[in-house]
């Protein structure tokens, strides 16, 4: 799997190269992206955590529309199981998870998909002084549905909505940088910095790409014992051609991002929980 995500990269940048002579347009979105991560963990290497995420967007007008609350963009529901090989090394599996995505553009209305997920993924976490450098490799193996126009933007659960019959796996390689924001004090209750660059690989029957390019910076301070709250802004790249019309759309979208940790025993350093983040 690793193989074929360096492969998608390759032929992302070798794309990027060979698109000199196409007609570049680029649109811009802002929307909200919100979570609330319930974490449970044992006095083992056994942790277990639900993720509530739910994102909203705001008109497909090129940046123009600010309101970040005026579309539904995405609502999910995810549980994870963690199980801490090493003090640097932890596994985790999302055995399933539901999803509802929702899109709007100027030329179409609003219509809902949805998926269901399979995640696995390994972290890997490096010390470094006080602050502490993080890499993830994570695999969605997606099953979902075509796209429905709906009357209703809410409408998520009727019988009526198309069946699960399309599948991909997009991998995605994280690196992250966690700095505390004072040198005094254990680093999760001084408050910290995390900075993350984060591609993200499409493969499937019919295609294979680098779908995404998603870079952040994150604000985060523990609240008490139990409760988080991170603060931030997230861009997603997201570049696409038209052989036919020659034709490059690079896709910004601005997201400002809001989540909540609520846990039992929430771990004293600032950037290995939730397993989300």
């Amino acid at each position: 799997m690793p193989f074929r995500f360096l492969i998608a990269v390759f032929i992302f940048l070798s794309s990027i190269a060979s698109a000199q002579d196409y007609t570049t347009v680029v649109r811009h979105r802002p929307v909200l992206w919100t979570e609330m991560d319930l974490v449970y963990r044992t006095r083992g290497r056994w942790s277990f955590q639900l993720d509530n995420i739910y994102r909203r967007q705001a008109d497909d007008s090129n940046g123009s529309d600010l309101n970040i609350l005026r579309y539904p963009l995405q609502q999910a529901f995810r549980p994870w199981v963690t199980y801490q090989l090493s003090k640097p090394v932890r596994v985790s599996l999302s055995p399933i998870s539901l999803w509802w995505a929702w899109n709007q553009t100027s030329k179409s209305p609003l219509t809902i998909q949805r998926n269901i997920r399979f995640i696995p993924q390994i972290l890997l976490t490096q010390p470094v002084g006080r602050s502490e450098l993080v890499l993830r490799f994570r695999s969605e193996f997606r099953w979902s549905s075509v796209a429905d126009t709906l009357r209703h933007p809410y409408d998520v659960l009727t019988d009526d909505l198309p069946p699960f019959t399309r599948r991909d796996v997009r991998h995605r390689l994280l690196l992250r940088w966690v700095q505390p924001l004072s040198r005094q004090g254990p680093p999760a209750e001084s408050g910290f910095v995390q900075g993350s660059i984060e591609p993200l690989a499409y493969l499937s029957s019919r295609d294979t790409r680098l779908d995404q390019l998603q870079s952040s910076i994150i604000f985060g301070k523990r609240l008490s014992e139990n409760y988080r709250l991170s603060i931030g802004y997230q861009n997603i790249l997201t570049i696409r051609k038209n052989d036919a019309a020659h034709i490059r759309s690079l896709q910004y979208t601005h997201a400002l991002t809001c989540t909540i940790s609520i846990g039992n025993q929430l771990q004293k350093r600032p950037g290995t929980n939730p397993v989300s983040q």
